[in-house]
């Protein structure tokens, strides 16, 4: 079973990591159903390298362009998102968990 994390820049520069339980039970109510997913067995590697590169890419946009972090912490900041980048990258295992992450960044990452 896989937990889907999210994050969240926020004004003040601090990260939040969000844990929807009620997402998670809904992806897991999902997963036996989608059974057209569940066939997709092909390498997702490529796909998988992409959606990882655009976290990495909106991490460091966000916060080069969030004045509310004083410039002498935006690097601590990307390198702890990057750790929860780095989490998402080990939970994403097949294309089921990568599809259920970009629906949770497409529906719940505010993006201004």
């Amino acid at each position: 079973m896989a937990y889907y994390i999210g994050m969240q820049l926020q004004d003040d520069g601090i990260s939040a990591l969000v844990i929807n339980y009620a997402e998670i039970e809904y992806a897991i109510y999902l997963m036996p159903k989608d059974e057209n997913e569940l066939r997709k067995t092909y390498a997702i590697d490529k796909q998988k390298q992409l959606y990882i590169q655009g976290l990495r890419q909106l991490v460091a946009d966000d916060t080069a362009n969030n004045n509310g972090i004083e410039p002498q912490w935006k690097l601590s900041q990307i390198k702890r998102l990057n750790k929860v980048i780095d989490s998402i990258h080990q939970l994403i295992t097949d294309n089921f968990s990568l599809r259920r992450a970009q629906y949770f960044q497409s529906n719940y990452y505010e993006y201004y």
